[in-house]
């Protein structure tokens, strides 16, 4: 069921909580969250694409392998596991949302530490995904085969958190992922994607969002 609908039917069964005004709240949420960070996550991994040919040209294959239609189906699209990775790497190194806010609601132990009730907490996941410890030495290479079946089994859960973790995570998760194979699946069958920025070059900035100060400069070439 489409969440607009569910939202109306909520507004329906508890008027008194879900005012008109609480469901606009709602779904603002969701268009502008979802499209800023899926257009934002989509335009750092065409430039990954760009910087890495190789990579590349596998996700194209991997395309051309499930050609059984014009506009792919949902099944079609969970096929597409090495586009999944890529897509999951370019997120770990671009998390478009680097910084997460939480307030602990009651007395937290971590170790010989505790989290008073009422803390604020910053939770930065872009230090998270950067750290040696749980992604080995060569941390800042581009290398989607991190997340293979093989080398994902053993990693701890929440060192990789783009759409965060726990019962507070990203409300628009599978809409995410939907929309950008969907995207990523017509770009790419179609255009061939090239860039002249360096891995050394890039700028990153926090605005919100996480923002390149390069620009995503890609160029596109028909197939």
């Amino acid at each position: 069921m489409p969440f607009i609908t569910k939202l109306m039917l909520l507004k329906d069964c508890s008027p008194k909580i879900f005012t008109p005004d609480a469901v606009k709240d709602e779904i603002d949420t969701l268009v502008v969250g979802g499209n800023e960070t899926t257009g934002l996550t989509l335009a750092f991994t065409l430039l990954m694409l760009g910087m890495h040919p190789d990579i590349q040209e596998r996700v194209y294959q991997e395309i051309c392998s499930n050609n059984v239609e014009e506009d792919p189906t949902y099944d079609t699209l969970t096929r597409l596991t090495y586009m999944e990775m890529v897509i999951k790497e370019t997120l770990r190194h671009f998390a478009v949302g680097p910084v997460i806010g939480r307030k602990a609601t009651a007395n937290v132990k971590l170790n010989k530490y505790t989290i008073p009730k009422g803390a604020q907490l910053v939770i930065c996941s872009y230090s998270i995904h950067r750290n040696p410890k749980f992604w080995g030495p060569d941390v800042l290479k581009f290398d989607p085969e991190r997340f293979s079946a093989e080398n994902s089994k053993n990693r701890h859960p929440f060192c990789y958190i783009p759409f965060s973790g726990g019962p507070r995570n990203c409300i628009g998760i599978k809409y995410a992922w939907i929309s950008m194979k969907l995207v990523l699946w017509h770009l790419l069958k179609k255009y061939r994607i090239h860039t002249s920025l360096k891995w050394e070059e890039l700028k990153l900035m926090i605005s919100v969002t996480l923002k390149l100060v390069n620009r995503h400069l890609i160029s596109v070439e028909l197939r």
